[in-house]
This record gives C-alpha cells, sequence and structure tokens, in this order.
C-alpha cells in the first residue's frame, strides 16, 4: 500500500538530438554532459540520498559511438518544474553545437520508464557506396532487401561474457527499405529483452550482397525510438515522447 504521505515527484522525459563531431562522445560522458547540463540550467531536479548524492535520471536507449540521433530521450524526476517552453530554453542555453533539445514532457502517473518501455528504433543506414557499390538504383538495392528478408533464418553469431553463441536476427528486423542507392531505412527491435545492433545489421547485409570489408565507414542516425501502447485496435508503436 503506497503511503498518502510519501512525496510525489514530477517525471520529465526529455528528447535531444546529436549530430556532428559530438557523434564521438560516449553513453557515459553524455549522462555526465546533461547532468551538469541540468544543474547550470538551475532545474529543481531531485538528487539520490546518502554519502553521494545524484541526480535521479536515465537514459532510455544507449547510442553507438559515431552514429548521430534526431531522437534521445532521458527521464528524470523534479521537484518543481518550470513551463516546457521555458525549460527548454535554459537547457539549450547550456548545451554545445551538435547537441539540442528538442521536447520536455511531464509524463502522466504511472507511465513506463523510458528504459524499460523501448520496444524498437528507426534509423537511416549510410552504405559506403563511394567505394563498394551496392545497386546502381534504388529499386535495385530494394530488390537484393527483399532477397535477405526472403531468409526465415539469418544468423550471427554474437560474443557474450559466457562465449560465443548463433542468434537469428531476421525476427528483429521489422523493416529495411532502400530510400536511395545508398540509403537505406530499418526499424529494428531494441531494449533490454530483443535488442538488435544497427552496425551488425549494416554489416551483415553488406556481407549478404558481396561488398563487405572489415574497416568500411557505415553512417548511421537513429531517427526515433517506441514503445508499444495499448489501444482500442489493439497494440501500435508510439515515440517515447508520448
Amino acid at each position: 500500500m503506497s503511503d498518502p504521505n510519501q512525496k510525489k515527484y514530477i517525471r520529465i522525459r526529455v528528447k535531444f538530438s546529436k549530430h556532428g563531431p559530438v557523434k564521438y562522445v560516449g553513453h557515459l560522458d553524455m549522462m555526465r554532459f546533461f547532468q551538469k547540463v541540468i544543474r547550470r540550467a538551475g532545474l529543481d531536479i531531485r538528487y539520490s540520498e546518502g554519502y553521494s548524492p545524484h541526480q535521479i535520471m536515465s537514459f532510455a536507449s544507449p547510442l553507438s559511438v559515431g552514429a548521430e540521433s534526431d531522437a534521445e530521450y532521458f527521464d528524470m524526476d523534479m521537484i518543481s518544474s518550470p513551463e516546457p517552453d521555458d525549460a527548454l530554453l535554459k537547457l539549450n542555453a547550456q548545451c554545445v553545437p551538435g547537441i539540442k533539445v528538442l521536447s520536455y514532457v511531464r509524463l502522466p502517473e504511472g507511465a513506463p520508464k523510458a528504459m524499460a518501455a523501448v520496444y524498437a528504433s528507426d534509423y537511416e543506414i549510410k552504405l559506403p557506396g563511394k567505394r563498394l557499390d551496392y545497386a546502381e538504383d534504388t529499386e535495385t538495392l530494394n530488390g537484393l532487401i527483399e532477397k535477405y528478408l526472403s531468409n526465415p533464418e539469418i544468423m550471427i553469431t554474437k560474443k557474450t561474457k559466457k562465449g560465443e553463441r548463433e542468434i537469428n536476427i531476421r525476427p528483429l528486423i521489422m523493416k529495411l527499405e532502400a530510400l536511395q542507392p545508398n540509403i537505406v531505412f530499418a526499424r529494428i527491435r531494441s531494449g533490454s529483452e530483443n535488442n538488435l545492433n544497427v552496425k551488425t545489421l549494416a554489416e551483415n547485409f553488406s556481407r549478404f550482397c558481396g561488398v563487405y570489408e572489415e574497416d568500411m565507414l557505415f553512417g548511421y542516425t537513429r531517427k526515433e525510438v517506441y514503445y508499444v501502447r495499448e489501444t482500442a485496435e489493439g497494440k501500435r508503436l508510439c515515440p517515447l515522447d508520448m
């Protein structure tokens, strides 16, 4: 039974983008960066108790180093909160070039935490076509994708703490489509239970096409992150910013 005297906090979900040289900043450093941004912006964030108090915040899904993003998310507990427009101004005033806070949303009571709710992510993958041609046009590339996805099993070797094991990534690929002769859109499973690394997908597809080399440089941009919402029409994917 919940304690009626327990203080309720305001849960906020922040969405931000990450482009340019900051794409090489790792996940832990991004967390430290936003801890400083929030403190310098003067936001009334909740801190943990104990000898080493820290800000109560959690990121939805770590982004691979070298990837850009239009949709990164983190949740934070606030003791009090300014209006969203005011909060955006304060946060962006403390950000560096390449990082922009896009939305500041107050979550309804009982909303799932971002980290636990993540179900899928959208990416744009830039294939290194200047070095090795995949296809002369978008239609031909989509033909290769259709053949790739027609395989009921797409096996990869995954390294774990207990060694290596073979896994089938086909169920984790929700959509794959060529947008241009060297740009592919991918919707893949993400989260703690079922997760496919976009780099793994790009490299495996390139091997299937017969154009993969170890030092090939792909480009990755995360476009959106989704959770599953129950509706009258059934389950549907919704962006994490609600």
